[in-house]
This record gives C-alpha cells, sequence and structure tokens, in this order.
C-alpha cells in the first residue's frame, strides 16, 4: 500500500538550500524564492496481525521470564497460542524452547540470577524499553489480557515478575486496552523443597 503526499518548499536560489515556506521567509528576507511542490510516493506497511493455530475465545500475550517461566510461556506456544515472548538472563535456558529468536530477549546479566531475585530484577527493570518493544514485535495491538509465566524460586522469574507486570500495563494502555489492572495475570510455580 502506498499513499501520495504533495509538501511545497523553497529553494533559495544562489544557495540551492531547500526551506520550509515559513523558515525561508524568516531567513531570507526580501530575497527571490523559487517555489517548488514535490509529489512523493511513500510505502505504508500495513501492521500484520497474529493469528493463533486454535479458535482461543481471548487474545492472550503470553510473556515468560526465567527458565520455568520459559518453560511455562513455551507449553502456550506448542498448544497453538502465538502471542508469546520470553524473556530471561541466560541464553543456555531458552535453547530448547520452539518459541522463535526475534520473541526472545535476553537480559544483561553476568551469567544469569541464579537465585537472586534482585540480579533478575535489576537487569529487567534496566532494559524496561527492550521489553516493551520486544512485546510490540511478539503480540502486535491484537491482544486482549496478558499472561507473565514464571517460577518464583528462580533469580529471573522471581525477580522479574512484578517489573514485567508494570511494562505490560503499560503496554496495553499504550493499544488502548481499558483497566489494564484487570487484564495482566500472573501463572506463577512454586519452587519444591528441592529446587528452594
Amino acid at each position: 500500500m502506498t499513499f501520495c503526499i504533495t509538501f511545497t518548499t523553497m529553494v533559495h536560489p544562489k544557495y540551492d538550500i531547500l526551506y520550509s515556506e515559513d523558515e525561508f521567509r524568516a531567513y531570507v528576507k526580501g530575497e527571490k524564492m523559487i517555489k517548488i511542490e514535490i509529489d512523493e510516493e511513500i510505502p505504508v506497511e500495513e501492521e500484520k496481525t497474529i493469528v493463533d493455530e486454535k479458535k482461543f475465545a481471548v487474545r492472550f500475550g503470553i510473556i515468560g521470564a526465567g527458565q520455568g517461566g520459559g518453560q511455562l510461556a513455551d507449553a502456550f506456544w506448542q498448544s497453538g497460542y502465538r502471542r508469546v515472548a520470553v524473556v530471561n538472563t541466560t541464553t543456555r535456558d531458552m535453547q530448547r524452547l520452539q518459541i522463535p529468536e526475534d520473541n526472545r530477549h535476553v537480559l544483561k546479566s553476568e551469567g544469569g540470577a541464579g537465585k537472586d531475585p534482585s540480579i533478575g530484577r535489576a537487569a529487567l527493570e534496566a532494559e524496561s524499553e527492550e521489553i516493551f518493544r520486544l512485546l510490540q514485535g511478539a503480540f502486535k495491538k491484537d491482544v486482549e489480557h496478558i499472561l507473565i509465566c514464571c517460577g518464583a524460586g528462580g533469580g529471573t522469574g522471581g525477580g522479574a515478575t512484578l517489573p514485567l507486570v508494570k511494562i505490560c500495563k503499560e503496554y496495553l494502555v499504550s493499544i488502548g486496552i481499558q483497566n489494564p489492572d484487570k487484564r495482566v495475570g500472573v501463572i506463577c510455580t512454586i519452587p519444591t523443597k528441592d529446587e528452594s
């Protein structure tokens, strides 16, 4: 799809400099001006919609945080959901996931968060803009609710979840969704005795 735009500009006859009409009047008082109208076709990329493989009643966006959350998000992907993303502090935990590379983000951290939630939280807060852009790419504007998946025993999942809730609410507001407090939820697994 393309649309045509016409704009008017002024050219200084001596210096071959382009000005808007107002700029020209402000800077080159009293000199002759040459008025040019330019028609230019500008391509407009249509936004693609994401279609789940199965028909679901609600359009969910799923984001996994950490190893456990990534595995939960991957289960949604394998079930046919296509608005799925994952964040982690290490690439190692994402190697077996089927979620596309474009829907993954590695937070900057020294080899993961271990079991320290403060590392996961700090890593996510430092990259909140990148996470927002990840949601834009993975969910587009075609989402009604967002579920955050995490494992409470891990450093990334345990620490990144609360900042993710805030980012997800901001994202929903940015695409025109009302009442974001009622549209962001968390699926959290509790660590077993051996994992804690």
